[in-house]
């Protein structure tokens, strides 16, 4: 966890770790323990850790049906290849690997100057992995950039694709991978439901209606399509 700069939670292969926080959280609850102030408590106890064990089970799943990968990332706008990119040496000295996004194969096409592109989206340091891998916030130094297909030695900001969002959706802001995107807007249907998601804000517990109502509700029908209910 250490080395996956003390993250809430990551997956290898089919198995989920979980931080010592969010650990600590279920066995004080088990015992009628508080960790933390009353609200906040609440908060991580009733929605926040449910939804990220979801978020982790997505990228179970995902790794082990490529259909329903494929599908699912087809919902925001990205098309699985079968190989992925060579990166050149300037995205990778930046580039953020991510256990839970093994793979660098699938694009969207985004307007990039007037013009239709195709690009990977990835997570990349704000300046070389050198600077920040070796401290514990690392991940508060990432940001989102695309990488053409065509140049893949080349990182565009994402607000320089003028339809980013209506490609991605907006329901959520973890935006250094499609996998990721994907992993929280599944996570936020089963933990919240169609109409929007909850989140702490202010020392409250406030409600945000979903920007993309209509991918939730996709999300919903493919889960249906590729396992029914019995």
């Amino acid at each position: 966890m250490e080395y996956e700069g003390y993250a809430g939670g990551f997956t290898l292969g089919n198995s989920i770790f979980l931080s010592s926080p969010i650990l600590q959280i279920l066995v004080d609850q088990s015992h009628g323990k508080r960790t933390y102030p009353l609200v906040y408590e609440e908060f991580m106890q009733s929605l926040y850790t449910p939804c990220l064990i979801i978020h982790e089970l997505f990228h179970c799943i995902s790794r082990n049906d490529a259909s329903f990968r494929q599908r699912l990332y087809s919902l925001i706008g990205f098309t699985v290849m079968d190989h992925e990119v060579e990166f050149g040496p300037t995205v990778r000295n930046r580039i953020y690997t991510n256990p839970d996004a093994e793979r660098f194969d699938h694009w969207a096409e985004f307007t990039i100057g007037g013009e239709k592109r195709r690009c990977i989206l990835v997570g990349v340091y704000e300046s070389s992995y050198a600077e920040f891998a070796a401290t514990d916030s690392y991940l508060y130094h990432l940001e989102s950039a695309l990488v053409p297909l065509d140049d893949p030695d080349t990182l565009i900001p994402i607000d320089q694709a003028s339809d980013f969002y209506q490609v991605v959706g907006n329901d959520t802001d973890y935006l250094i991978a499609a996998e990721e995107c994907m992993a929280d807007n599944f996570a936020n249907l089963f933990s919240f439901g169609f109409n929007g998601y909850y989140n702490y804000v202010d020392d409250e517990i406030k409600f945000f209606p979903y920007p993309t109502p209509q991918l939730i509700q996709d999300i919903y029908k493919t889960m249906l399509e590729f396992y029914p209910q019995q």
